[in-house]
């Protein structure tokens, strides 16, 4: 703080070199003048400096009401600094926590991706071993088919020619016989016309029926 000058000075000063006394009348002392420009310049100093002080005094004070207000807010942002702090290690914990679940997810994706990869793979192979199988069944059955082709005209061939066989041999009469000098008569004509209907029977079972 700044000081007061002393007011003893002031006061000595007036005392001794008192406003209009002179040794005479109209007479002036030198030394008198010089005392009293003296005192008038330490007067003017005197309240030049109260002026000063009373200004360095508001000056004071208000640095000072601005050091309590700068105190205060740094008190404010050290609590806001201290909440921030405390938030940002909940989130930075909150985001450990989902990095975490979501590390065990994708973890997990990874293996069932993995995994229907795998069955993927065995899937595919497995349909193109039953794509061969199919064309090779469609070759098999288109070889059969034109088998099957053959054998029935084949069959119809032979149910023909064993057809006529028979017909000729039922068709052969008693005159026939007697005329060819044949023993063709009596049970021999009925056993051979049994055995003849028995074959044509024979044949027609046999006969492919598509």
């Amino acid at each position: 703080m700044l000081r007061r000058p002393p007011a003893l000075l002031t006061l000595t000063l007036l005392a001794l070199f008192p406003w209009g006394s002179s040794p005479a009348a109209g007479a002036t002392n030198p030394e008198d003048d010089r005392l009293r420009a003296a005192l008038r310049d330490a007067t003017v100093q005197l309240r030049a400096a109260q002026s000063d002080l009373a200004a360095a005094r508001a000056a004071q004070a208000a640095a000072e009401e601005q050091n309590k207000q700068l105190a205060a807010k740094c008190d404010e942002l050290k609590k806001q600094a201290n909440s921030d702090h405390t938030t940002t290690q909940q989130t930075i914990a909150d985001l450990n926590s989902q990095l975490k679940a979501r590390t065990t997810e994708n973890q997990k994706l990874t293996a069932d991706l993995k995994n229907a990869t795998t069955e993927w793979g065995r899937a595919a192979q497995a349909a193109k071993t039953a794509e061969a199988d199919r064309e090779r069944l469609t070759v098999e059955v288109d070889d059969q088919r034109k088998r099957i082709l053959s054998l029935q005209a084949k069959n119809v061939g032979l149910f023909l020619v064993a057809n006529e066989i028979l017909s000729r041999y039922g068709d052969f009469s008693f005159g026939s016989a007697l005329k060819n000098k044949e023993p063709f008569v009596g049970s021999t004509r009925a056993r051979l016309e049994t055995l003849v209907q028995d074959y044509r029977d024979k044949i027609l079972d046999q006969r492919d029926k598509p």
